[in-house]
């Protein structure tokens, strides 16, 4: 009887690690800038930025929805690196050997360096903005707004099949 308790312990454990590795696979890897700077040293790959703010309804929306998607996890997982960045961070952030940071416009609002550099299209940033950049660190795409599931897909099979 002993040993079958020290059975039902292990299978159990089994069970638990098992189901954390799959819910691990199925959480999208979200990277600083410092992280994904690393990691390029090491597997250049091409990124996602997320450009976002915590006031922003879309941006929780696109997170709550389109960032949870398993399909879209899966390939962004595979393909690229995806760094979430908060455009109102204080904080200054090293990138492309240069040091950004925070930009205050008045009493409590601002913006980062970073932000305007990476997300400005026709000299407007609005939020989100999702930016992809190249191997090279350049950047070859950006779109602003909410980007549903279908949308997204279709935005990776156009770049995945470039």
């Amino acid at each position: 009887m002993r040993n079958w308790g020290w059975k039902a312990i292990l299978l159990f454990l089994t069970i638990i690690c098992n189901d954390a590795s799959l819910v691990s696979a199925q959480t999208l890897k979200r990277l600083s800038f410092n992280e994904y700077e690393m990691a390029m040293a090491k597997e250049p790959k091409p990124a996602f930025i997320f450009i976002r703010t915590a006031w922003c309804s879309y941006c929780k929306r696109m997170d709550h929805s389109t960032l949870k998607n398993k399909g879209i996890i899966n390939r962004l997982n595979k393909t690229f690196y995806f760094v979430e960045f908060d455009a109102e961070r204080k904080s200054d952030i090293t990138f492309w050997n240069r040091v950004y940071k925070y930009k205050a416009t008045g009493l409590e609002i601002g913006v980062h360096e970073l932000a305007e550099e990476l997300g400005h299209i026709d000299g407007v940033l609005a939020y989100p903005t999702i930016v992809l950049i190249n191997e090279e660190l350049e950047i070859i795409y950006r779109q602003v707004g909410y980007i549903s599931i279908r949308q997204f897909s279709a935005l990776l099979d156009r770049i995945e099949g470039l």
